[in-house]
């Protein structure tokens, strides 16, 4: 997830084939209230 973060400017989260969030990498992050990426994808794929 950290080359996600370094490489990409737009993010799509998806779970089970649909798409549950997508946004800038610090967007999502601020969103979800986690400290990178990582913990954010693990955040959404868990709930």
């Amino acid at each position: 997830m950290n080359e996600v973060e370094r490489l990409c400017s737009e993010v799509m989260m998806m779970k089970n084939g649909s798409i549950i969030d997508k946004g800038t990498c610090r967007s999502l992050i601020n969103k979800h209230g986690r400290k990178n990426l990582e913990e954010t994808f693990l955040k959404i794929v868990r709930e």
